[in-house]
Parts: structure tokens; C-alpha cells; sequence
């Protein structure tokens, strides 16, 4: 098998690696985080159809910014938050799921949303139930949805 130069993805893995770079020098990506991001970047813009990459530049230009401007907000009402670090890592994905079948908590006390970890929890009638059912973890709404946009895409692509 001969590889041809015009069959490699240059555009793609340009595009990918400047943004996940530029991700990583600004603290918005962990190192895990960053080549997560070079790697689906590449994936996505690789495609013929390139409107799955585009989306996904789209998705995390405004998730970046929308995450500047509110991260005096974060800080105050989330625990577990690392400021300063890069959040977003190869694990985390936004989704309706994750709202819906993961359960989120509020501690009346700290007056800030619980992570995963149950992180600042001081009694049972401190946390207050905001989101979703207690059925998945994190992670396993992570790994679930990420299953899931695999097959989505594997059909779409027939």
C-alpha cells in the first residue's frame, strides 16, 4: 500500500494541532485534553463532509469564550474548580444526557454545585438534589454518549 501525499489530511491535522496547541498554552486544555482534541479535530475535518468539524470548532470557540466570561461565576458556585488549569479534558462531554440520568447536587451551605466526587458535602439535609436521576456516573454518561456519537456518525458516514 502507497501513501500519496495528496491523501494525507494536512488541512485537518493543521487546524487540529493549532487549536489544540492554542488550548494548551491558554490553560483551556489539560495535556490529555489537548491531544483528545488534536486527534477528533483531525477525525472531523478528515471527513467529506466537513461540517462535523466545523461544528465542533463552532462548539468549542463558544464553550472557550462562554467559559472566560463566566469564570468568577464558575468559581463561586462550583467545587472542584482548578483555577487557572486547563478543565476541559479527554473525558469531559456536555450533554443532555448527562442532565438528565446523572444526578447533580447543591450544597445550601457552600452555596456551590457538588462534583462527582461529593467534594464539600457536610450532612444529608445540606445537599439539595438540582438535576438528573442517580443512575450514571459521570464518566459512564461520558462513555455512554460517546458510544452512542460513534454509531450516530458510523451511519451517517454509510
Amino acid at each position: 500500500m502507497t501513501v500519496h501525499w495528496q491523501d494525507i489530511p494536512v488541512f485537518s491535522i493543521a487546524i487540529g494541532a493549532a487549536v489544540a496547541a492554542k488550548g494548551l498554552k491558554d490553560g483551556k486544555l489539560s495535556k490529555d485534553g489537548a491531544f483528545a482534541a488534536l486527534c477528533v479535530g483531525v477525525l472531523m475535518l478528515s471527513t467529506s463532509l466537513h461540517v462535523f468539524g466545523i461544528t465542533l470548532l463552532v462548539f468549542y470557540f463558544i464553550g472557550s469564550r462562554a467559559t472566560q466570561v463566566g469564570k468568577d461565576l464558575k468559581v463561586k458556585f462550583e467545587t472542584g474548580d482548578k483555577v487557572g488549569h486547563g478543565q476541559r479534558d479527554a473525558v469531559q462531554l456536555d450533554s443532555l444526557m448527562g442532565a438528565t440520568v446523572q444526578q447533580t447536587l447543591y450544597s445550601k451551605d457552600t452555596k456551590r454545585v457538588l462534583t462527582d466526587d461529593g467534594e464539600g458535602i457536610h450532612s444529608a439535609k445540606d445537599v439539595t438534589v438540582i438535576s438528573g436521576k442517580n443512575w450514571l456516573s459521570n464518566n459512564q454518561v461520558n462513555l455512554v454518549s460517546s458510544a452512542l456519537t460513534a454509531v450516530l456518525i458510523s451511519y451517517i458516514g454509510m
